[in-house]
């Protein structure tokens, strides 16, 4: 399932330049190759950040920020270096340590994914499980439903 971002109208003739740029010889001076996907890989951080409380305290933010744009890596989150200042941010902002908080992200992009109709097996490998009963142990120990449960009830819903 390929990674889809939403961009409002107003990005449209930017984006445009961007694209032709990047994919020709049309390269304005100072041109950034990794431009264009530095945008896709802020918005894709910006969209995830609906789908969890932010913390406001801005090192604790920016930590979020990172968390975001890394889920699905591999070694994913584990590397991120954080302060003692910033977990008790994180926990006093969110109501959760960095390492749950962590988790939740995971588990809500994960039902956004699956509503939005991606196999299970796609999710997993999308939010960095190597394993799909892996993941389903997860995704049901949070949401209380297995995946496949939680992709049906959806379904049912939209009819």
């Amino acid at each position: 399932m390929p990674l889809q971002v939403r961009f409002s109208p107003a990005w449209d003739d930017y984006l445009m330049f961007y694209s032709v740029s990047a994919r020709s010889g049309l390269r304005p001076d100072g041109h950034n190759p990794r431009h264009i996907l530095d945008l896709f890989a802020e918005q894709v951080a910006a969209q995830r950040a609906l789908s969890v409380p932010m913390p406001t305290d801005p090192s604790a933010r920016a930590v979020a920020m990172e968390c975001l744009r890394r889920i699905g890596e591999t070694g994913g989150t584990q590397n991120v270096d954080v302060s003692a200042e910033t977990h008790r941010a994180f926990r006093e902002e969110t109501g959760m340590t960095l390492g749950r908080w962590r988790y939740a992200a995971r588990m809500r992009i994960a039902r956004d994914l699956l509503a939005g109709g991606a196999p299970p097996s796609a999710v997993a490998r999308r939010i960095g499980y190597a394993h799909l009963p892996t993941f389903s142990v997860a995704f049901s120990r949070f949401h209380g439903l297995s995946p496949r449960d939680y992709q049906q009830r959806e379904a049912e819903r939209d009819r």
